[in-house]
């Protein structure tokens, strides 16, 4: 046994110092080393799991066990609902998001883990954490949470997004809208006026949350696409002042067929809202 074990050593020690020249030699020049790929989180695909803020109609599939965990986080015991809630956060899901911080921001039950899930949550909304995720990270999830955490600093790299990451517009423009930055105007205005219709109407859901660009939201409304006024007309509900309402007016009362698109009801609910807003 002595023998062997000092044979052990001695090799180990050799193969030691054999390393040890190796590494001293001057490094090949080789392949760039290839990106790291994302992270992303269960919950997190293109076209999934969509929040209501992010659908354009009746479309953004939902998983069945997504679901299930919504299921548990409503309705479950204490002990059901912290797992839920840990599970859907941690698989990034975008739909209970808000469902999870109004469970965490609920009278505490107390105990460790809910204690430990509320500092992961809170540590995760940091900006540091969040412009990981724009960058390196789920950038879905990273869109997500600089809309409803926003912060000037996501700006620049939302920005950078809307070339890099096409496939993922509507989660772009809809960060870069509840921003509020003066910065993300002209890049959001510019998809307004774009041919594609699809990137206009995202365009408009987006500048109705920004709030500074009601001129092109009500030039807006004299687009063909019925999706871009639609969009256009949810957006000064929320942000338009009585500048808007003859243009919401004609749309109003204009009675020809508008399709799957309840247009008439979009402006006239527009209108209701801002005149509601004006008088107080």
């Amino acid at each position: 046994m002595a023998i062997s074990f000092r044979m052990t050593v001695g090799v180990m020690l050799i193969l030691g110092t054999i390393a040890g020249l190796l590494s001293a030699q001057p490094a090949k020049p080789g392949p760039a080393a290839a990106k790291p790929e994302r992270k992303l989180g269960r919950f997190s695909k293109p076209g999934m799991n969509l929040p209501m803020e992010l659908r354009f109609g009746d479309f953004g599939f939902s998983s069945d066990d997504e679901n299930e965990y919504k299921k548990a986080l409503a309705e479950g015991d204490t002990h059901e609902k912290l797992a839920a809630a840990r599970v859907l956060w941690e698989g990034h899901s975008r739909r209970q998001a808000s469902n999870v911080l109004k469970f965490l921001a609920d009278p505490p039950p107390g105990g460790d883990d809910f204690r430990k899930l509320q500092r992961d949550v809170e540590s995760s909304l940091q900006p540091k954490a969040v412009l990981h995720e724009l960058k390196e990270g789920d950038y879905l999830w990273g869109c997500w949470l600089a809309f409803l955490r926003p912060h000037n600093d996501y700006v620049p790299a939302l920005l950078t997004g809307l070339k890099d990451h096409p496939d993922m517009l509507a989660e772009t423009a809809l960060a870069l809208g509840n921003s509020g930055d003066p910065r993300a105007k002209d890049p959001l205005v510019e998809l307004l006026r774009s041919k594609d219709d699809e990137f206009a109407s995202i365009a408009a859901r987006a500048l109705g949350y920004l709030g500074i660009a009601e001129a092109e939201l009500i030039e807006a409304l004299t687009r063909k696409n019925n999706w871009i006024k639609a969009n256009a007309c949810c957006a000064l509900e929320q942000t338009g002042s009585s500048k808007a309402i003859p243009a919401l007016e004609k749309l109003a009362k204009d009675d020809r067929p508008t399709g799957a698109v309840a247009l008439q009801y979009a402006a006239q609910t527009a209108i209701e809202s801002i005149k509601k807003r004006e008088k107080k």
